[in-house]
């Protein structure tokens, strides 16, 4: 054994020199075992990079087309740029980690804030692709629920409107003495065709009011599912639908960048394991 040999790990080193023969070869035998502990599983790296580089790769996609329906002026110039930026900030993220010691102050700022730039954009283009694709789908839906609205006005209108034609009848009805119950039946059949008049139009514009709900839930309406979960929170659909594509892009490209980091992080012990292996052979 090497006088100058020592245990090299994550936390820390110990000298030979300084210890009883003994205890190195005790040490060694602790380094060894607790090496083959923390030995990591190669499938699960590539797993964790396959799922860094799917998601990157499905938040790019969105990004992408997003940002090119912004600037459709531009658009492949647009889709090249945005490609490029993106691989640049995974590959930047990965660099910034391996090497931060490295990097001085400069460095790091500009790195960091790139990175950070970067995921602000990427987020900025997968909410703008998805709020294009709601958009086209929510064409139908408004129609519908503009369509709801107006029969919705029209019950409440009729409604007030019988409410108001009872408590006439009722008033002409009461201002007669008792016994004039030939005047009675007239004030009735003067006011009960009117009040049956209005009660089927309530009941007309009802069943079309179902319909038009049953239409908005159809499966043909592809925002359907939102207008339920908008139902189910009693939330407005257009801010249900802003609030779950928020909450996306708020774990869409920052779960892929850190996922990048940590595959970086574990290549990193692996490759110094496998130094510390070389040197004790």
């Amino acid at each position: 054994m090497k006088k100058d040999k020592q245990i090299k790990s994550d936390r820390w080193e110990i000298n030979y020199k300084a210890l009883p023969k003994t205890v190195a070869k005790k040490l060694e035998t602790i380094k060894k075992t607790v090496f083959k502990f923390k030995k990591p599983n190669l499938s699960f790296i590539h797993l964790v990079l396959f799922s860094s580089l799917l998601i990157a790769g499905t938040a790019a996609f969105f990004s992408i087309f997003g940002l090119s329906a912004l600037f459709a002026g531009a658009y492949y110039s647009v889709i090249f740029m945005a490609g490029s930026l993106e691989l640049g900030k995974l590959v930047t993220a990965s660099l910034l980690y391996r090497k931060w010691e490295s990097f001085n102050i400069l460095f790091r700022s500009y790195y960091l804030t790139a990175v950070l730039t970067l995921v602000v954009i990427t987020s900025i283009g997968i909410y703008g692709y998805l709020s294009a694709a709601y958009q086209k789908s929510s064409l139908e839906l408004n129609k519908y629920m503009q369509t709801k609205e107006f029969v919705e006005e029209q019950i409440s209108t009729l409604t007030q409107d019988r409410t108001y034609l009872k408590k006439e009848l009722a008033q002409v009805v009461e201002s007669y003495p008792e016994n004039y119950i030939t005047a009675k039946r007239q004030a009735r059949e003067q006011y009960n065709p009117q009040i049956q008049g209005v009660s089927k139009s309530i009941n007309q514009l009802k069943e079309r009011l179902y319909n038009i709900d049953s239409q908005l839930l159809d499966t043909n309406i592809d925002v359907g599912p939102i207008v339920f979960v908008a139902r189910t929170l009693d939330l407005d659909i257009d801010y249900t639908v802003n609030l779950l594509i928020l909450i996306l892009i708020c774990v869409f490209d920052p779960l892929a960048v850190m996922l990048i980091i940590g595959y970086t992080k574990l290549m990193m012990e692996k490759n110094e394991q496998e130094e510390n292996k070389k040197e004790d052979e």
